[in-house]
């Protein structure tokens, strides 16, 4: 059965890891698998038969592939077939934050037409459910809204409501029954005291206004801050936070340069219509505003009014979903537009007014999570993640942070206080007082896209029992993110901020939504466009990094084509050489590869600016550094092929040509040469020499770059590979550890990296014996690569063969079949 299992993981490859070019390449280290096993000769005689069995199984189902199901349903019970939580049918999307759960036992008593109506009056977006396992199933799987419940009389009991109470999505729990007795009326009191998202209630209407309520301020709530570290120097380096703060300040130039028109304006207007369909007071605002919108800018009164636009706007920000931020963009440039108007006719009528400071106040509830991450970052910057809503009245403010009920221990009042000069140029605010259709009542302050603040100080307040975080609007912001994208422009051939974007995207991980932007601006650009290379580039990017491999290389062949009708031997030829190297690679197609990479070579050794005494426009330091990237490649094609002394003479040959540009003792591409030579040494099973190049590494990435930068969570894993092939199982798992932590700080759990991190940390596991954490472990990767990969990349077949391992070494041969067909499936 071992050699089954290792027959069928024959074309799975080892999760990629990013290099500086920012497409995916495996580590050089090619890790031995000392998971494999095979069946001890001592087995029993029944086990040799069930052994047996399953092997004529398996061999049928690669015979015949058409008969997978059946024969296998022939064989044993579905419910043996591993799944996992996200393998349930897709959730279908919720375009706003909240959504409303109804959960009854008696469907057949409800009248599920009114129920729908009255539900839809509450809260648009609406699910009713009459099993509790299905109810439970589908808010485990909400990640990006907050959920509201509603719990019918009949399906209330302690077991169910604590269950619901602990899932972090989960905002508030109502139980509602009409008729009560003394009995029920002691068990809605003891679930009300035992847990503090549940509220009774015995009136329909009365709960009504409550959850609306309720509702509306836990929406202007939505907006989320991103942190700034300035030690970052490009977007390959940046860890989340930082990339989304870059992400924001590039986000209004692009959708005002390249989606705005008349028929993106009707799709939102369509788009919105599907939306509602049904729902009667938003479609008469829908058909409002498309009348409006005709007549008048007048986006500050719609966003400001209690309808739609509000609602979705705000999700796509703070969800940074780029399908729907294209979407809505005809919408979101009017608002910042108008922004913009209102702050310069402010400074230009009140000369007074242009050095004016402003004093305003913004009342909320955080999580003292948040709180805590904001103390530790005093005199850091921190940016919005969508519009700003602040005011003028402290009073006011203070009574929004107290408004909502406390329905977690973890959720606390805070007041920000913000000095914000009034001539800043990079920060945009208007007093909107005079055209918010909620009047001049609030006294409302609102800042546009991309504000950015300095953390001046955060205290408690003990009179007032709430947090005060006191903040200063600052320009400087916009200044550090120039030496960003100054930076980058080292290694990039973008020149627009739309292929800029598009790049960003792809180096923040967000490989879906860089495939679904390119998508979108294919779609916007004429064909003659000077971008259209740079965006197929990025396509084909997004496609690789997704396991897409054929797909990438007809995008990067595009990009190759079109460059090359410009100019043979451009440098951004080889760019896409590089690329489109990197996925010949990842098919194994290694001699292909190779030639990739030294075509390139030869096109930039040709505009060399040593070998090319023409003024041109591309500078040596960028062609040169260029030409590293391509040893580079070369040096890792040589690991692939086992060539390891060409693959040292390559990296060399890129280490000496950075450091004669570089000038400094410590720089990340000199650590990724280490982590190369370690890789290398690795393969070649000299682990002192791995161990010591990977901790030069490691230290050198400590030095130079911010505390929990996901770099080092790479130098620590490399390391625990080294001391888990030795034997040493403890310190493997404690280096796992460090980079598990790091990563799940910087780059969030479902980041497609924290997959190879549990497939380590499994593999420990299975090698000593702990066969039931393993488990949980590979299932946890397989989880993370179905949400991020296609289904036939190689990563997939890679976790079910690692779980098929354990399987194994259990002795169960129903599960080990299960997985086989599922890695046949993927063949």
């Amino acid at each position: 059965m071992g050699y089954i299992l290792s027959k069928l993981a024959t074309n799975t490859r080892v999760v990629p890891i990013a290099d500086e070019t920012g497409l995916n390449k495996n580590n050089c280290s090619s890790r031995r698998n000392i998971s494999e096993s095979t069946l001890s000769r001592t087995q029993t005689a029944g086990f040799s038969e069930e052994v047996n069995k399953a092997h004529r199984i398996i061999v049928q189902i690669a015979e015949s592939n058409e008969s997978q199901s059946a024969l296998f349903e022939e064989s044993y019970p579905p419910h043996t077939i591993l799944e996992n939580a996200s393998s349930n049918p897709e959730i279908e999307k919720n375009p706003e934050d909240i959504t409303l759960v109804w959960l009854s036992e008696n469907r057949h008593e409800t009248n599920l037409s009114n129920l729908r109506i009255s539900l839809r009056e509450i809260n648009n977006y609406i699910k009713i459910f009459d099993d509790e396992s299905e109810c439970l199933s589908y808010l485990t799987n909400i990640d990006k809204e907050q959920i509201f419940i509603i719990i019918d009389g009949s399906a209330i009991n302690h077991r169910i409501v604590s269950r619901i109470n602990d899932i972090f999505s989960v905002d508030s729990i109502f139980l509602f029954n009409r008729k009560t007795n003394t009995e029920t009326a002691a068990l809605y009191a003891d679930l009300k005291h035992d847990f503090n998202k549940v509220t009774y209630f015995a009136d329909f209407e009365k709960m009504s206004v409550v959850i609306k309520e309720d509702i509306k301020q836990l929406v202007k709530q939505s907006v989320g801050f991103s942190l700034f570290d300035e030690r970052e120097k490009s977007t390959m380096d940046l860890t989340r936070d930082a990339a989304t703060f870059l992400w924001f300040q590039m986000l209004f130039k692009v959708l005002k340069n390249q989606f705005q028109s008349d028929r993106l304006r009707r799709e939102m207007i369509v788009t919105c219509r599907r939306v509602y369909a049904g729902n009667c007071n938003e479609l008469a605002n829908i058909d409002g505003y498309h009348r409006d919108e005709k007549k008048t800018l007048n986006a500050i009164h719609w966003y400001t009014k209690e309808c739609f636009l509000y609602r979705l706007v705000n999700k796509a920000l703070r969800t940074e979903d780029i399908d729907s931020l294209c979407t809505f963009s005809p919408f979101i440039v009017d608002l910042c537009s108008q922004l913009t108007a209102e702050h310069e006719r402010r400074v230009q009528s009140d000369t007074s007014a242009s050095n004016s400071i402003m004093i305003l106040y913004r009342g909320q509830q955080i999580s003292q999570t948040e709180i805590d991450k904001m103390r530790q970052n005093k005199g850091k910057l921190i940016s919005t993640n969508g519009f700003f809503s602040t005011t003028t009245a402290e009073m006011i403010a203070t009574t929004f942070a107290k408004q909502r009920r406390n329905v977690s221990s973890d959720i606390v009042a805070v007041i920000f206080e913000i000095r914000a000069q009034s001539n800043l140029n990079a920060v945009i605010f208007a007093d909107i007082r005079h055209v918010s259709a909620m009047g001049p009542g609030e006294e409302e302050v609102l800042f546009s896209i991309g504000a950015v603040f300095r953390i001046d100080d955060v205290v408690y307040d003990n009179n007032r029992s709430l947090w005060t975080i006191l903040m200063t609007a600052t320009d400087e912001g916009y200044e550090n993110v120039l030496p960003f994208i100054e930076a980058t422009a080292q290694n990039r051939e973008e020149t627009s901020d739309n292929v800029f974007f598009g790049r960003l995207l792809n180096d923040m991980g967000r490989y879906q939504q860089a495939e679904t932007y390119c998508k979108k601006l294919l779609q916007t650009m004429p064909k003659n466009h000077p971008d259209r290379a740079g965006v197929y580039h990025n396509l084909g990017r997004a496609q690789g990094n997704k396991g897409e491999l054929n797909e990438a290389t007809d995008s990067f062949t595009q990009a190759l084509e079109i460059r090359r009708s410009l100019d043979m031997n451009h440098p951004d030829v080889a760019r896409t050489l590089n690329s489109l190297g990197i996925i010949h690679g990842e098919k194994g197609e290694y001699g292909k590869a190779m030639r990739m990479f030294e075509k390139a070579l030869e096109i930039q050794s040709k505009n060399n600016p040593h070998n090319n005494k023409e003024d041109n426009m591309i500078s040596k330091k960028n062609l040169l550094l260029n030409m590293a990237m391509s040893h580079s490649n070369i040096g890792w094609a040589h690991s692939l092929c086992g060539t390891y002394d060409k693959a040292y003479s390559a990296h060399d040959e890129a280490l000496k040509i950075r450091k004669d540009l570089l000038k400094v003792e410590d720089h990340p591409l000199f650590a990724d040469y280490h982590s190369a030579m370690g890789g290398i040494a690795h393969a070649k099973g000299l682990y002192d020499n791995a161990r010591a190049e990977h901790t030069k590494a490691l230290l050198m990435r400590q030095r130079i770059l911010p505390p929990a930068h996901p770099s080092i969570a790479n130098s620590y894993q490399s390391l625990g590979e080294i001391e888990h092939e030795n034997g040493k199982y403890e310190k493997a798992l404690d280096y796992y550890e460090e980079a598990r932590h790091i990563r799940t700080q910087t780059l969030g759990v479902q980041h497609l990296s924290m997959a190879a991190i549990y497939k380590s940390i499994g593999s420990v596991h299975l090698d000593s014996g702990a066969y039931d954490k393993a488990l949980v472990f590979y299932e946890r990767a397989l989880s993370i690569c179905q949400k991020n990969l296609s289904s036939s990349h190689p990563a997939i077949g890679d976790c079910y063969h690692l779980i098929g391992t354990v399987y194994e070494r259990q002795m169960s041969i129903k599960n080990i079949v299960c997985i086989c067909v599922k890695i046949i499936t993927l063949q």
